[in-house]
């Protein structure tokens, strides 16, 4: 599975996150999908969750490294938030 057959597991991540990192804007992620931009949205949103100091819970950081991994984004975006 790549990119783009990842879309529906990205966006549900989105909305896992949503609420876990309120203080960090996910429009400029949602626009970056709207326009097939998959891997860049997800480059995207670990630097927004990085400098917006998210917390997010276990399982939603274990969703976002799969995601990553499994999308072919560089670790140096989701390495910070572990395995």
């Amino acid at each position: 599975m790549g990119v783009e057959e990842n879309y529906p597991r990205i966006v549900l991540l989105l909305e896992q996150v949503a609420p876990q990192a309120p203080q960090v804007s996910l429009k400029q992620v949602y626009s970056l999908l709207r326009h097939r931009e998959r891997r860049v949205a997800l480059e995207t949103l670990c630097v927004n969750l990085e400098d917006g100091h998210a917390i997010l819970d276990a399982p939603t950081k274990s969703e976002l490294v799969a995601i990553c991994r499994v999308c072919g984004v560089d670790s140096t975006y989701w390495g910070q938030f572990g395995e």
